[in-house]
């Protein structure tokens, strides 16, 4: 029996939680932040996906204001849980600290 995507989104939630730290692949970068795949991402786009988001106050140190200085999509990088949104199954994350 496959799992709902409701049942997806809790599975992550376990999996990543609030603190926790993690290595990520970016897969998709846009102008507010980049896009971490966790496993889903090809199946429901931006659903059940984590995200880096410049905009958010605290998430993004570490990332310029020149998208072009990001990490480049398909590299690796370390990241740490902030908080979910449910709303939209995703994962708020920040980089770590060097």
């Amino acid at each position: 029996m496959s799992l709902t995507l409701d049942q997806k989104w809790e599975q992550l939630k376990d999996r990543y939680k609030v603190g926790s730290k993690h290595s990520l692949r970016v897969m998709r970068q846009e102008i507010f932040g980049l896009f971490l795949d966790l496993g889903y991402a090809e199946k429901y786009d931006y659903k059940l996906t984590g995200l880096i988001d410049r905009g958010k106050r605290g998430n993004s140190p570490g990332l310029s204001k020149d998208p072009s200085d990001w990490p480049q999509v398909g590299s690796t990088i370390d990241v740490i849980v902030v908080s979910y949104r449910d709303y939209n199954m995703e994962i708020d994350f920040k980089l770590c600290a060097d």
